[in-house]
């Protein structure tokens, strides 16, 4: 491995968007200046604005936001400072610093110091619009991409023992001595070239952690002296500060030319002309020659993530050395650096490294890793820690003098050994050689015991043969995202390293060897412990896994709505003879009519009265006067309804001036067309006071129906008892990353049972992968998760089942960039698919609309991304009008807050800075009547909100739904419960019913599962963490929520078709009972909450 370090001056140049232009007439407030510190530490930063336009600015009304280390932005509660009344003229500075500021005058304060690993600022005005906004963090190896700047970052390389900034000139950004309330640097501060340079450096050596040394080399030739000269190094945080100063060279000092002086650290085992008595750190360290004047010199970093104030630019050395054999980071003949194992005081050697980047497994594998624990005690659980070998091949092999060594919590290989392999041992084929933890249930077994276990919160082994030729090696270094965001470098590692949260130790699982494709992730997959028996497990294959989960979900669909009801057949009373129209007219009206009739009826043909037909939110009716034979006062209709509407008989009283209600009856089948189909029959007796001058006047209107009987379905109701049904998943992040066969498990029900369940749509409200979400993660473990997600969603994509995904905080970086979502799920995707609407923007999915139509009624599905704004919001608002006819639901990230013990679901307006629930509700949501349900997840737990008449409109009732299960927690610990919902809707009743369940546990109640939420790992042991999920079930449930949380109804008034159709309309002959049935059947109340 050779890096090359180009020592250049600090110049960072930026873009000058419209933004940030200055021109005549035009006022532009800039951020000109930020530090970090000075002399007074972390109390001497500073930031400055400067009026870079020709007009004074009033900042009234402005507001600067800070970035986090993380580079998130605050919310727009917490400016960093207050500029009300601030009045900037042309040219003038506003400094504004740390209480703890000791320099000039500064106009405003803030209260937290900005942190040197990287911090943000943002410039908004009045409006809300950004006017400017620089970040300092790091560009290698990934960027990190904060809420503050879309330009390149700064590189977080501001020493505070050199009282340094980042200052703006017209070329970009230097770094140079503060410049506070004064006019800024025009060039970085850079001392002239020098012959003194950093020639070796390693942070450790096999003596231990404190055998660091640093050797610098005269490269000119003629004598140096080092007088002034002064050594500084870089901490684990990257800091550089009056109390990193390593060694200052006295008079005298002097360096002969080509000639090597070594300073060694507080352990270091060779000889050095100069001793530290602080060791450089083994994970971030740096070195900073710094010159007499005070200037930069040489400088190194050796990081594999954060910067360090010892560097010059973004170059940086990974931190990749393998301190227990001895080596370093060695300047090559061209400048680059190379590892090799350390020469210090004499010439350097060319580049060999121990760890091969390059390793293959033979086509042929022998001994192996067969089986990996790193558990630790657990009260009642037997302890599997322990490393095996397996001889994979067909013949005996010698082992001897073999090593296993354990790779620490920092990643880098212990110094001493795990296990060695006893001289004269053979391995035979399908045999196994184990080490195991003393005190173990298998070290009593077992071929080797060690005494350090192998650690919870990472660890690796590696094995080499007797040359120290690596054999094999496993890393388990992936931590939850909130331990730690990226993964541990180790060289343990091959690949993606393996989850530390990966098995289930509750189930006495390991890691079981099940390939050899030389990534750790796919090599390895948790299984029940089988210490001395060799394993390979059959490999996680996404399209296999699938395929199966899809097979076994049909076999479990075959029986779903096998009694079908026929078909309902109207006929004419057994003896009755059909009845004279004298008039027809049909209409609809809001609700059961009332009044007699009503203003803009047509007129129909009273021989054949024609359909009367709503396919929006009226009821509509049909009404008749007919004739009645002397004595006649039985009447019947028979004709057609649209799908499984309840159709209503009425009679006219005039004595009490309304409509009485005679019979009542629904069609039996959920309709597949617009067309009226459903036959239905009604019968009932009239009284005298509905009888006038031997007439009648009959309403029959599509009424709501009294009963709902999915409603009241104790689960998932049977398909017969609702028209249609919409799938929600969400929150499903964590089966992509660990758990493939859950999120498996879930698609395949739902393609499974579309057509039976009458699933029309399948919505995925975001957050489709775990580690897409902090700004400094790296791509590499995101698309893997993302391809998992991507193939899991395609299960719904080939049984063309219709869908829709969205970004959620963890797929796009908390809104930063939508880029990787869009590579995975690109409009194109969906393109072809009928039910796909189209996209915010040609080749970005990120928000998007579908529609369907169903049981008689059409739908708008519209996706919103976390994170959306302004740009979304108008663009939702136009989907929606220009879809009036359509029932529109919602998909979105971010919108409610869960239900809590002490306190009821909320719109979120203030999680964070993107948080606009209010903004939707206001726009989109509240003064558009076809809009009624609104989808979501991010926040863990359930919660509804249902608002009646929302926006004032009469009958707008809206549904606003949480439902993230990515906390609940199996029985053993694990963020595995598949939870997902299904909303069934009864459109002839008027309800929508929701029901939770989980195919991977069975269970169709998910509050058993909701147990007290995980805090960060602080490595004690009773941490309930994730890497310790017993010590969540330890503490229990938290009693949120209830079977009510997971099944209830609400009563939504849907756009959908509705008719009546007559065939016939018969009455008595006046001689006698006629009809077999008379009167109105009894129905029951649907489940309303």
């Amino acid at each position: 491995m050779a890096v090359s370090l180009f020592v250049t001056a600090a110049i960072v140049a930026t873009p000058r968007d419209a933004a940030h232009a200055t021109s005549s007439g035009t006022a532009s407030v800039l951020i000109d200046e930020i530090s970090v510190g000075g002399p007074d530490g972390r109390a001497g930063g500073f930031f400055e604005l400067r009026n870079h336009g020709d007009r004074p600015v009033d900042l009234t009304g402005w507001a600067v936001f800070r970035c986090s280390v993380a580079g998130l932005r605050a919310k727009p509660t917490s400016p960093e400072i207050d500029l009300t009344g601030t009045v900037l003229a042309p040219g003038e500075r506003l400094l504004a610093a740390h209480m703890g500021w000791r320099g000039p005058t500064a106009g405003e304060t803030f209260t937290q110091s900005l942190p040197a690993e990287g911090f943000g600022l943002v410039v908004v005005d009045p409006t809300g619009a950004v006017a400017d906004g620089v970040a300092q963090y790091p560009n290698t190896p990934a960027p990190t991409q904060s809420e503050c700047a879309r330009t390149p970052n700064l590189p977080a390389t501001l020493a505070i023992g050199l009282s340094e900034s980042w200052q703006r000139t017209d070329d970009g950004w230097v770094r140079a001595k503060a410049t506070p309330d004064a006019a800024n640097a025009t060039a970085p501060d850079t001392g002239p070239p020098s012959a003194l340079r950093i020639d070796e450096v390693a942070a450790a050596g096999p003596a231990g952690h404190g055998d660091d040394f640093v050797e610098l080399r005269n490269t000119g030739s003629a004598p140096l002296s080092l007088e002034g000269w002064r050594l500084y190094r870089c901490t684990a945080r990257g800091m550089l500060d009056a109390g990193t100063l390593q060694h200052e060279f006295r008079a005298g000092d002097r360096l002969a030319p080509g000639a090597r002086l070594v300073v060694g650290g507080p352990d270091f085992s060779g000889e050095a002309r100069v001793r530290t008595a602080t060791s450089l750190a083994d994970l971030v360290s740096g070195v900073l020659l710094v010159s007499p004047e005070g200037l930069r010199g040489d400088g190194i970093s050796v990081s594999s993530r954060g910067d360090t104030a010892c560097q010059t630019g973004d170059d940086k050395l990974p931190a990749v050395l393998d301190h227990r054999s001895g080596e370093s980071w060695q300047r090559q003949q061209d400048g680059s650096f190379a590892v090799a194992l350390r020469t210090p005081g004499a010439r350097n050697a060319p580049g060999r490294a121990l760890v091969d980047e390059r390793f293959a497994y033979p086509s042929s594998p022998a001994v192996a890793l067969s089986e990996v624990s790193t558990d630790p005690g657990i009260d009642g659980v037997a302890r599997r820690n322990y490393a095996e070998l397996g001889n994979y091949g067909r013949a005996s092999v010698d082992i001897s003098g073999w090593r296993l060594v354990a790779c620490g919590t920092d990643g880098f290989r212990r110094f001493d050994d795990l296990a060695v392999v006893p001289d004269g041992t053979r391995l035979a084929p399908d045999d196994t050689w184990l080490a195991a933890l003393d005190g173990t249930p298998d070290a009593a077994s077992a071929d080797a015991r060690y005494a350090t276990p192998l650690a919870l919160t990472g660890a690796g082994v590696w094995v080499e043969d007797r040359e120290g030729r690596r054999v094999d090696s496993v890393g388990i270094y992936h931590r939850n995202e909130m331990d730690e965001s990226v993964d541990r470098v180790s060289p343990c590692t091959k690949g993606l390293p393996l989850p530390t949260f990966g098995t289930d130790r509750l189930r006495g699982e390991t890691y079981q060897r099940a390939g050899f494709t030389g990534d750790d992730s796919v090599d390895f997959v948790p299984a029940v412990a089988t210490p001395g028996r060799i394993d390979e497990r059959a490999p996680v294959e996404l399209a296999s896994l699938a395929a199966h989960a899809l097979a076994g979900a049909r076999a479990a669909a075959d029986t779903v709505g096998a009694t079908t009801l026929a078909a309902a057949h109207a006929a004419a009373p057994a003896s009755g003879v059909p009845a004279r129209v004298l008039a027809a007219f049909s209409g609809s009206s809001g609700a059961p009519l009332v009044s007699r009739s009503l203003d803009g009826e047509t007129d129909l043909d009273p021989a054949a009265p024609a359909l009367s037909r709503d396919d929006g939110y009226g009821f509509p009716y049909v009404r008749l006067r007919i004739a009645l034979p002397a004595g006649a006062s039985a009447v019947g209709w028979a004709g057609r309804t649209i799908g499984r509407s309840a159709v209503r008989l009425s009679a006219w009283d005039r004595d009490a001036a309304a409509w009485r209600a005679l019979d009542e009856a629904a069609g039996a089948r959920t309709a597949h067309s617009g067309t009226a189909d459903e036959t239905v029959s009604l019968t009932g007796r009239l009284t005298a006071s509905q009888i006038s001058d031997g007439t009648a006047d009959l309403l029959v209107q599509v009424v709501e129906r009294r009963n709902a009987p999915a409603a009241d379905a104790a689960a998932i109701a049977d398909p017969s008892d609702y028209d249609v049904a919409i799938s929600h998943l969400t929150d499903t992040q964590y089966y992509s990353e660990a758990y493939p066969e859950v999120y498996a498990g879930e698609v395949a029900w739902i393609a499974a049972n579309a057509a039976p369940r009458k699933i029309a749509f399948a919505t995925h409200t975001g957050d489709l992968i775990q580690n897409w979400v902090d700004p400094d993660q790296t791509e590499p473990r995101a698309r893997r998760e993302f391809a998992v997600a991507s193939a899991m969603q395609r299960v719904l994509d080939d049984a063309g089942v219709a869908n829709s995904v969205l970004p959620g905080n963890h797929d796009n970086k908390r809104g930063v960039s939508n880029d990787l979502f869009n590579e995975f799920f690109p409009p194109s995707r969906y393109a072809d698919a009928p039910w796909y609407g189209g996209s915010i923007a040609p080749g970005d999915n990120s928000a998007s609309w579908s529609e369907f139509t169903a049981g008689g009624a059409r739908f708008v599905m519209l996706s919103l991304p976390y994170a959306y704004g302004e740009r979304e919001i108008a663009w939702a608002e136009g989907v929606v009008e220009a879809h009036p006819d359509a029932n529109v639901v919602i998909s979105t990230h971010e919108h409610v807050t869960p239900k809590l013990r002490d306190a009821v679901a909320t719109r979120s307006t203030s999680s964070r800075w993107v948080s606009h629930a209010d903004r939707l509700w206001e726009r989109v949501i509240a003064p558009h009547r076809n809009v009624v349900t609104v989808l979501s997840g991010h926040f863990h737990g359930l919660g509804a909100i249902v608002t009646e008449d929302a926006g004032g409109l009469e009958g707008h009732t809206v549904l606003e739904a949480l439902a993230d299960y990515q906390e609940f927690r199996t029985h053993t610990g694990e963020r595995a419960t598949g939870f997902q919902r299904l909303l069934q809707i009864d459109l002839g009743a008027g309800s929508l019913a929701v029901d939770a369940f989980s195919v991977a546990l069975d269970a169709t109640s998910s509050h058993p599962y909701d147990y007290e939420q995980f805090v960060p790992d602080n490595g004690l042991e009773t941490t309930p963490s994730n890497e310790r999920p017993w010590r969540i079930l330890e503490d229990g449930l938290q009693q949120r929520y209830t079977a009510a949380d997971d099944a209830f109804a609400v009563p939504l008034a849907l756009q959908y078709a509705k008719a009546v159709e007559t065939d016939g309309v018969w009455t008595d002959d006046g001689r006698g009972p006629a009809f077999d049935r008379i009167g109105i059947r009894s129905k029951a109340s649907p489940r309303v909450q």
